[in-house]
This record gives C-alpha cells, sequence and structure tokens, in this order.
C-alpha cells in the first residue's frame, strides 16, 4: 500500500495491491482510494503458465465479486501464456457481467501497423517452428528403434533422461508462447484474442515509452509514465550489458532463421535451407539404412538446437513488455510495473526524451530512485 499526502476529498490517498498467486504468472487488482472512498478499480494481466479451469475458478471468482464485475482500466503487458491464458480458461466470467471501461496495450500489440504485422508474422514462423521441433523430438524419443540406438551408447540411460527433461522444458518454452497443436497456430495466444477483442472489444489504448497520462477520470493525483517497450529493434533483442550490469550468455539470434526455415520444411524432404553445409550431405543414404550403423543418423539430433531459439523467443517478448511507472504527485512515490521486461528493455528507458524535462536530465533514473513498490520482472527472464 503507498499512501500520499493530502486530505482532498478527491485527490487519490492510497492504493491496495491484491496478487493473484495462481501459479507462475501475474494477475493484479489495484484499487485507489481517496480517503475511505474507492475511486479507481486497475487490472494488470490475467495469466498462469499451467493451471485448469478448475484450479482457476475459485480466484476468478473472487476477483470478480472483488471488484464488482467491473474494472475501470485493464492493463495487458505482454503476450505470454503466463500473463494472459486466464482470459482464455476463465472466459466465461470475463465475457459476462464483467465490464471494463478502458484497455491499454504496447504499442508492438496494434495490429493495424505495418511494422507490427510484419514482426508478428516473421517471429510467429519462429513460434511455429519452435512447437514443431518440440513435437518432432518427442516423437523421436518414442520411437522403439530411437531409444535402443541412444541406450545402447555409453551412459545411454544417461543421455535418454537428459534429452527426456530437455525436451520437457522445450514443450514448456513452446507452451507459453503457442497454444495450437502440432504448430499448426501463428498469431495471438487465445488468451490475448479474448483480451483484445472479446473483452476489450477492440476499445485499446496503444502507448509508446515517453508517454505520459495523467487527469484519468478518478485519479486525482496520480500519473502514469510509459517506459517500455523500446521502439527500435537494436533495444528489444539486447539481452546484456556491460559488465557487473547482467548476466552473460549465447543466445544469439544468429542462425535460427535457418533453423525455422529446415523445422518448417516439409517433412522427409530435402530442403533448399539445411541444418548443416552442404558438403557433409551424404550422395549415398545406404550405409544409414543399415540397422548396424544406426548409431550414424543424426536425423533428429540438430533440432536440439531449438533449446537456444526457445530462450531468444522468450526473451524477446519480454521485452516487448508494457511497462508502466505510477506516480503519485504529493509524496513522488512510484510503483513500478515493468511486466517481464529485461535488459534492453530497462537499458532504454534512460535515453527517453520526456516531455517538460531539460535536456541532460535523467528523468527516468529520478522516477526508479522513487519506487516504492516493485512488481519484479520474473520467470525465466535471463535479464529481468
Amino acid at each position: 500500500m503507498a499512501k500520499a499526502a493530502g486530505n482532498k476529498s478527491k485527490k487519490i490517498t492510497h492504493v491496495v495491491v491484491r496478487m493473484y498467486c495462481m501459479g507462475t504468472g501475474d494477475c493484479f487488482i489495484l484499487k485507489f482510494f481517496a480517503g475511505e472512498q474507492e475511486k479507481f478499480k486497475m487490472m494488470i494481466d490475467c495469466g498462469v503458465w499451467q493451471g485448469s479451469k478448475a484450479h482457476l475458478l475459485p480466484y476468478m471468482q473472487d476477483l470478480k465479486k472483488y471488484v464488482d464485475g467491473k474494472i475501470d482500466l485493464l492493463v495487458v503487458t505482454h503476450e505470454h501464456l503466463d500473463h494472459v491464458s486466464v482470459f482464455e480458461a476463465c472466459s466465461d466470467l470475463f465475457t459476462k457481467d464483467f465490464t471494463v471501461a478502458k484497455t491499454w496495450m504496447a504499442w508492438t500489440e496494434n495490429d493495424s501497423l505495418s511494422k507490427v504485422k510484419k514482426w508478428k508474422t516473421d517471429h510467429g514462423q519462429k513460434k511455429k517452428a519452435l512447437a514443431m521441433a518440440a513435437e518432432r523430438i518427442e516423437k523421436s524419443l518414442e520411437d522403439p528403434a530411437k531409444k535402443e540406438q541412444i541406450l545402447s551408447a555409453a551412459k545411454g540411460k544417461e543421455i535418454l533422461a537428459a534429452k527426456g527433461i530437455f525436451t520437457t522444458s522445450l514443450k514448456n518454452f513452446a507452451d507459453i508462447h503457442l497454444q495450437a497443436v502440432n504448430g499448426s497456430y501463428v498469431g495471438l495466444l487465445e488468451g490475448m484474442r479474448i483480451a483484445k477483442k472479446e473483452i476489450a472489444k477492440d476499445n485499446i489504448d496503444y502507448f509508446y515509452p515517453g508517454d505520459i497520462i495523467e487527469d484519468l477520470p478518478g485519479l486525482d493525483g496520480v500519473k502514469f509514465y510509459v517506459l517500455g517497450p523500446p521502439e527500435d529493434w537494436e533495444s528489444i533483442k539486447t539481452e546484456a550489458g556491460g559488465e557487473g550490469e547482467s548476466y552473460h550468455h549465447n543466445k544469439e539470434l544468429k542462425g535460427t532463421d535457418a533453423f525455422t526455415a529446415s523445422v518448417l520444411s516439409t517433412p522427409n524432404s530435402i530442403s533448399s535451407i539445411l541444418p548443416f553445409d552442404d558438403h557433409y550431405e551424404a550422395t549415398s543414404s545406404d550405409v544409414y539404412t543399415n540397422p548396424k550403423e544406426a548409431w550414424r543418423t543424426i536425423e533428429d539430433d540438430w533440432l536440439f538446437s531449438a533449446g537456444s531459439l526457445a530462450l531468444r523467443l522468450n526473451s524477446l517478448t519480454n521485452n516487448l513488455s508494457l511497462a508502466l511507472a505510477i506516480e503519485f504527485e504529493d509524496t513522488k512515490r512510484v510503483m513500478l510495473f515493468p511486466g517481464d521486461a529485461e535488459y534492453g528493455s530497462w537499458a532504454s528507458w534512460h535515453d527517453i526524451k520526456w516531455k517538460g524535462v531539460a535536456n541532460g536530465v535523467d528523468f527516468t533514473k529520478d522516477l526508479l530512485n522513487r519506487t516504492v513498490f516493485y512488481k519484479v520482472a520474473h520467470h525465466m527472464s535471463h535479464n529481468g
């Protein structure tokens, strides 16, 4: 609870934050008060990585009762399962006797922009490739002949177990982006579609870094500062800073386009884009059809490089989060809700040219220094 000074009857004095802990995911309700009078209700995200409707229903019934079926502002930070899935799982609760006055999303969700359409198509193809790779690896490990081949090698049991763990993790990463079956779905997660089309009914405001929102009805004395997502691709894909600023890793985009094209090519056919150089291609397949030489086959082994693609997709989407700083004007205290923004987004905030702020003044740093409530960018964010 953050409190502001002053006793004006209309001015916001404090906010109560309720967090619905349904599992790995985000769902927040913020109630803003002027003294004892409730003035404004805000909802941020509604998702969980895994959870049946039976598990989620009691939470959502409580949420609906808590807000009396009305939300003044719904914020959806980004398109990840653990931030939007409950809109789908409990869609009947959100699409009946539940009203939302305003919906906010990042500019990267504005499907009318040609830049966004192109990016989502490219990104969607990579999501599809990830889902298909996970499916193909799983089927391969279920093949008795393949299992026998792995088990016959040195430390075969350990290798098979490790491949199984990897496959489960890969499927989990695929699921967080893509809910469709057999990798056939490219585009919105169903939870995001419901949020846009059925809850917001396409009445959505899209925001850019540097936007300042104030004078919202019912929110006297409160300002919103939009920090992210960045407008440039370089910032979105940046995951690490200088020494001591972040963790380092080797998750580069290099090679993912070729990998995606190879996975999406027709199964059992020779693609014009192969996952290895031409000189490695055998002119005769006789040796590989000999059961005694089965250990030589690598038809599925290259798919295990999908791990790099999975990590890259996750971080890129995190950096597309709508990041908000909420300021109480009287006390200058700030609440920070960054979605799951990672390093690339955070670093870009310091380059924002805020309206009315003198050149050379790092107003973003000032906002961060005044933060008294911080929603941690979490679950699988490498540099959140």
